[in-house]
């Protein structure tokens, strides 16, 4: 194949994951109006409710801001709601191009920040990674507890892990 072909080609996977990545950013602005636009209808609802079973407004008014502060009572949907959309997007966004650079070769299992403890599956493999060195895909999967941020591991899509290319961990050391 001769040097241009190579180039155009180059070029042509370049803009195909700039524009998958514009729609994607498209698509979560798209998603946050959306879901404030969700959140202001259910908040003006509850309020409406509220009021019609007796309350006062100024009552039903500070219930609801404390519900929204505390991220309780009505709140408490919405942000299981807004939680699963960014793990959805979290896997298109991040686990899915990260897992296409690593298929290239080989990858350890990084810890990644989390709020409580990792659970024992991403403990388990950071620690073989640690002590056993980089692994291809097919290595980590022989281990029957799928990829970071697959959902397959015990954290499930909470995960927060990755795996991280070989090459970009010793790039860093």
């Amino acid at each position: 194949m001769s040097k241009d072909k190579e180039k155009v080609i180059e070029a042509g996977a370049y803009i195909y994951k700039h524009s998958k990545l514009m729609l994607d950013i498209e698509v979560v602005v798209a998603t946050l109006v959306t879901e404030a636009q969700y959140l202001v209808d259910q908040l003006e609802l509850e309020f409406k409710k509220r009021v019609a079973t007796g309350q006062t407004a100024s009552t039903v008014k500070a219930e609801i801001i404390a519900d929204i502060r505390e991220g309780a009572g009505v709140m408490q949907p919405w942000i299981n709601k807004q939680n699963r959309i960014i793990n959805e997007l979290t896997k298109s966004m991040v686990a899915a191009p990260v897992s296409e650079v690593v298929a290239k070769g080989k990858s350890d299992w990084v810890l990644g920040s989390v709020k409580t403890e990792h659970c024992p599956d991403c403990l388990r493999m950071a620690e073989i990674s640690d002590t056993e060195g980089p692994k291809t895909i097919t290595a980590w999967r022989k281990y029957g507890v799928g990829l970071p941020r697959e959902g397959k591991t015990a954290c499930s899509y909470g995960c927060r892990c990755m795996l991280l290319p070989a090459v970009a961990k010793e790039a860093a050391a």
